[in-house]
Order: C-alpha cells, then structure tokens, then sequence
C-alpha cells in the first residue's frame, strides 16, 4: 500500500516540476518572440532540453511496457495502450526531424543571404512540426483515458508534457521571414 502512495506522490511532484518548466520556457520564449528573428540555436537548445525528460518517459515505460526483471506488473491491455504512446512518440521525434536538421545549418551557415533564405525553410519547418504535434498531443491524451495504471498514465503525462512544450517553443518561431 505505500508503495502506491510513495508512486502517487512521485508522480505528482513529477507534474508540478513539468508544470514549473513549462511555464519557465513560455515566460522565456514570450519575451524571446519579441523579437523578429528568434536565434535558431537558442531554439534547438531549448527543444534539446525537453527532450531529455521525454526519453526518460519513453524509456520508463517501454520498461513497464516489457516488465522488470522478467516480471510484468501491467495487464496486456494497458501494455497494448503504452505502446500506442510510444508509437506516437516515435512519430512525434520523426516529425521534428527536420526542423533540427534545417536549424543546424543555420545556425552553422556565415553569409546573412544564405542564413536568411535557409532560416525561412526552418520557420516553414517548425510551422509543420506544430500541426504535426497537435495531433501527436490529441492521440496521446486519448491513451491516457484509457490507461488504469497509474504510473503508466504519469509516464504518458511526461511525454505529453514534453511535446506540448516543445511545440510551444517552435509556435514561438515566426511564420513568415
């Protein structure tokens, strides 16, 4: 029994430290967007470091997913759900593809006329990648309903929490150039 509480709470002050730096990079990235032209590598750091905790969800529950130690503590239905998200996290990490690769080169790139036209198809890019993540965080919340363990369900919060703000970051990214 404490150690469904001790789960409860960890998933919980898991949330609130998502929470927290969500909202930390929405204040960044607000007064970052007043700008015309937000640096491309600041962006791909920021979206880096909200990759790190959805690898971390990804891997906690590919583990619950397959069991530890030999052992599966979830029901074949909610592994089926698990690996639904990660399925669409697979295909959220593929659709950011090439927005990363179009930002690192221009924040490689020297000549401004180069840049410029090149920063412009990573605008288009991310633009893509938003609507792209819209629905990735619409299929994701669909599992969750499903989902009855709750620290699969916590683990798939994370992951949603993670795309939500690294589509966040790139609709701070302009439109148009």
């Amino acid at each position: 029994m404490r150690i469904g509480r001790y789960a409860k709470m960890r998933a919980a002050i898991i949330t609130i430290k998502s929470i927290s730096l969500m909202a930390l990079l929405t204040v960044a990235f607000a007064a970052h967007a007043q700008s015309p032209k937000p640096d491309v590598a600041d962006v791909l750091k920021a979206i880096s470091a909200q990759l790190k905790p959805l690898s971390v969800s990804e891997h906690n529950l590919a583990e619950m997913r397959d069991g530890f130690f030999g052992r599966k503590d979830i029901s074949d239905e909610e592994s089926a759900h698990v690996n639904d998200v990660l399925t669409t996290t697979k295909a959220f990490r593929k659709a950011l593809d090439p927005a990363f690769f179009v930002g690192r080169l221009v924040a490689e790139m020297r000549l401004p006329a180069d840049a410029d036209t090149v920063r412009r198809t990573f605008y288009v890019t991310a633009n893509n990648m938003v609507t792209s993540a819209d629905f990735d965080v619409i299929d994701v919340n669909k599992y969750m309903t499903v989902m009855r363990n709750a620290a699969t369900k916590a683990q798939a919060a994370r992951v949603r929490d993670a795309m939500i703000a690294i589509r966040d970051i790139l609709q701070s990214v302009p439109k148009n150039d």
